[in-house]
């Protein structure tokens, strides 16, 4: 992973203490092309509340007008940005940054996972964006993720060909399995967090796992850990008509859930 550099904390802060913001009107800027984040219809409205009852308090970051990359365009604030158009408002309160199309990119998935709000699949494209542009270990290291999400995302996300152009519920997904196949799991619609497929305990047997094998000293020490890391992959599709069906029973841990009935009816027997 990519280290920080000698003297940059001190950089960032000398940057934080001169942060101004100032007032632009909103036809100024732009939302980025690219943007991972997602919220939904009830998540907006509150938004638009938010910015009704207790004004526009937290400004919009956005790209300056000579930046070599997307100038004038949001790094993160989108969803603010929209809110205040349908609140009427003309201007808002904007941060201008000078950041490379790998620094904005970084900066934008950085900002919603932090508020735990971003589509797993828009974000895993901006990842490969950034891995073609050689900053992949940058991005790794500048977002906290481990091996195993990083991999995920970067060669996992997507379904197969024959599922292509299918309308899926977006609460199911498809993760890693511990030996570099796949694992049936969820993404919960509700909160729209990012997370590694799968119940708890398979997700922290992964963890476990992957430090594991960092640790490994021999090519047959790391094939042992693997092995002992290998989960049962169980991938469920269904019509989106009986989305609403299955999650008022499943709820927004489908596999968790499965696994606690399926344990429920060994117990019967």
């Amino acid at each position: 992973m990519a280290k920080r550099q000698k003297g940059q904390a001190k950089v960032e802060t000398i940057k934080l203490e001169s942060l101004e913001v100032v007032y632009v009107d909103m036809g100024d800027i732009k939302p980025n092309p690219y943007n991972p984040n997602r919220q939904s219809d009830h998540e907006f409205e509150m938004l638009q509340s938010s910015i009704e009852t207790d004004g526009f308090t937290q400004p919009v970051i956005v790209q300056s007008s000579d930046a070599q990359f997307l100038p004038s365009h949001i790094v993160d604030g989108e969803h603010r940005w929209r809110a205040a158009a349908a609140e009427g408002l003309t201007r808002i309160p904007v941060v201008y940054v000078n950041f490379t199309e790998e620094q904005m990119k970084i900066s934008t998935i950085r900002h919603n996972t932090a508020r735990g709000s971003h589509d797993v699949e828009l974000e895993a494209n901006v990842l490969r964006d950034l891995e073609k542009l050689g900053a992949l270990d940058f991005a790794q290291d500048a977002l906290g993720l481990s091996d195993v999400e990083i991999q995920r995302l970067i060669e996992d996300i997507q379904a197969p060909e024959g599922l292509a152009g299918e309308d899926f519920a977006d609460s199911w997904d498809v993760g890693i399995s511990a030996d570099n196949g796949d694992q049936g799991g969820d993404e919960s619609q509700s909160n729209n967090s990012r997370t590694i497929s799968g119940t708890p305990e398979a997700v922290e047997a992964m963890r476990r796992a992957e430090v594991a094998a960092r640790a490994a000293n021999t090519e047959e020490e790391r094939q042992a850990v693997i092995k002992d890391l290998k989960v049962y992959r169980l991938m469920l599709s269904f019509p989106f008509s009986d989305k609403a069906l299955i999650t008022s029973v499943l709820g927004d841990e489908p596999a968790s859930k499965i696994l606690e009935l399926i344990k429920a009816e060994a117990e019967k027997v």
